[in-house]
């Protein structure tokens, strides 16, 4: 409720009084300042919870007690009457009226009083006046905004326990640590939480690349390495400042625009016997929304966010799905809910791997991973040789790729830093492949970057395009020469087949690797991504069954939702 709206009842019951006392109506007077008093009661346990229900309601005793007069029994009466109204308010304010009416009643008949005729008729008209009071109000009065430091409401990340919903409700209940509800502070949260854990993998990679130093370096390479890793520190320092303004900009520029689908969003959520406590909404520059809010459902029942997020509806066309952050089922206790809108495309893959003949295990390593909201990261890594020590350091560089584009960090400069840390981790250089597919589901622009990987293909339709970058791999590459490496955007198409593979994959071809696989792909009839991944692989094995190398095929397909 706001201030203007808060002096005009005080006004109001202000003037009911003065004209009650100048009627000369004492008693009307007394029994309207204990409605009153029964009002604040009611309000004190219903929006502060059991503290504000025990406060509240042991001074309105006091005041009924000492000020209006009467017996003692009323004051724990009134706190009685406080403290049940709070603990049923998460069933709404009817249900709090009767529990405050209940409570004060029970406390007279357990001491063995008959609750005064008088002080009933207030119960009852207090109830009355406080159920009139519009909740939507009441709750834009609560809503919280980004900045203004409101924080303690738990949001779960439940993951994907929708077998049992009774279940995940309890552990985000239980396990849910306390958030800030706003964009602002979520957003911050996060990138506080990246920045921690980039730090622990630079901390756990050092450990993988420990080896036996083969041979001293002279002067002149010492020098050299220290004025790479200046530089190195250099573009750190400054591209973590700029990950931190374009992450203030897109706060700034964020708009609450809760107010414009306020009322829709509670009609639509009531008639799905869910309660709104809190809502947020807030639109980027560019008119994309991101919805924060407080539900909950009709005891005994739940629901789960993936249907939940299909009730609201913004503006025509906009449809949203849970955030990666977002609990997985609403239940009869108030839970956090954060719905982004629904990403345009979609992206599905499949992979097929073989190691070398007499290896336990892959020298390759892979990753397919959405970062945040908006990109999906696919690369392939191939680690120099074959076998365990080859996939740590392709392990490695994978995973570092990831955790830097996940802070925020741009593609160029991702590279870069991985680049440095091969050239001089070692007294000796240890290259790695490298082969990258960034891909924004919202527009579908690609990003390639292609550091001494096999050439990759693109599928539209019968028609098939290769996809090369430079053939130096990571730990290699000069410091000057390094955006050489980045292929230019495409924007995909619904349909279109990505195909990436390490270099034992395409060596099987021979010589003239390229145009046997542009035949074998355009002549694929197959669509789902495993499948073509798999049939591949056994169109290549058919050319030599001998694996002389690891061999590592990721096919992605996309689609628009």
């Amino acid at each position: 409720m706001s201030k203007k709206e808060w002096i005009k009842t005080i006004l109001a019951g202000a003037g009911a009084v003065a004209l009650m006392l100048l009627l000369g109506d004492r008693n009307a007077f007394y029994n309207w300042v204990e409605t009153l008093v029964m009002i604040g009661i009611l309000a004190g346990g219903f929006y502060k919870g059991f503290a504000g229900g025990l406060t509240a309601g042991t001074i309105g005793g006091l005041v009924r007690w000492y000020v209006l007069g009467g017996e003692l029994i009323q004051v724990p009466a009134m706190t009685a009457g406080g403290i049940c109204g709070a603990l049923f308010r998460q069933l709404g304010k009817g249900a709090s009226c009767l529990a405050f009416v209940s409570g004060t009643a029970l406390c007279y008949l357990f001491l063995q009083e008959l609750i005064p005729y008088e002080m009933f008729d207030s119960l009852l008209l207090a109830s009355i006046v406080f159920l009139i009071v519009s909740p939507k109000k009441i709750r834009r009065r609560n809503r919280l905004h980004p900045g203004n430091g409101t924080s303690g409401l738990g949001t779960g990340n439940i993951g994907n326990n929708t077998g049992n919903p009774a279940a995940a409700e309890e552990m985000a209940l239980t396990v849910a640590p306390s958030r800030d509800f706003s964009a602002a502070g979520q957003s911050w949260r996060r990138l506080a939480d990246n920045f921690m854990t980039l730090g622990n993998c630079f901390d756990d990679q050092s450990l993988l690349l420990v080896s036996d130093v083969d041979e001293e370096l002279t002067a002149i390479e010492w020098k050299q390495r220290f004025l790479e890793s200046r530089q190195a520190i250099r573009l750190q320092f400054m591209e973590v400042g700029k990950v931190i303004r374009e992450q203030q900009q897109k706060i700034d520029a964020l708009q609450d625009v809760t107010e414009l689908y306020e009322d829709k969003i509670e009609m639509t959520l009531k008639r799905h016997r869910l309660q709104l406590h809190h809502l947020q909404i807030m639109q980027n520059p560019r008119g994309r929304q991101e919805i924060f809010a407080r539900l909950t459902c009709k005891k005994g029942t739940h629901i789960s966010a993936q249907e939940v997020s299909a009730l609201f509806h913004t503006e025509h066309g906009k449809k949203f799905c849970p955030a990666y952050d977002c609990r997985s089922v609403v239940g009869h206790q108030e839970g956090d809910v954060h719905f982004i809108e629904r990403q345009s495309y979609q992206i599905l893959h499949g992979l097929s791997r073989k190691k070398k003949e007499g290896e336990t295990c892959s020298g390759d390593s892979f990753s397919v991973k959405m970062l945040g909201e908006e990109k999906m990261l696919l690369c392939l890594s191939d680690g120099m040789g074959t076998g365990k020590k080859a996939g740590l350091e392709s392990k490695m560089v994978v995973e570092l790729l990831e955790q830097l584009l996940e802070n925020g960090f741009s593609l160029m400069a991702a590279i870069s830093m991985i680049n440095h840390i091969l050239l001089n981790w070692r007294s000796k250089q240890t290259p790695t492949t490298l082969d990258i597919c960034l891909t924004d589901l919202y527009s579908g622009t690609c990003q390639f970057a292609k550091m001494g990987a096999a050439a990759g293909y693109l599928k539209r339709g019968t028609n098939v395009s290769a996809i090369r970058g430079q053939s130096i791999p990571l730990g290699m590459i000069p410091w000057e020469t390094l955006e050489e490496n980045l292929v230019p955007e495409e924007n995909l198409q619904s349909g279109d087949m990505l195909i990436m593979m390490t270099d034992g994959a395409l060596e099987k071809a021979g010589l003239a690797a390229d145009e046997i696989l542009k035949d074998l792909i355009a002549g694929c009839t197959l669509r789902n991504a495993q499948e073509i991944a798999d049939w591949l692989m056994e169109q290549l094995l058919l050319l030599d069954e001998t694996i002389q190398d690891d061999m590592t095929i990721l096919v992605a397909g996309i689609w628009r939702k």
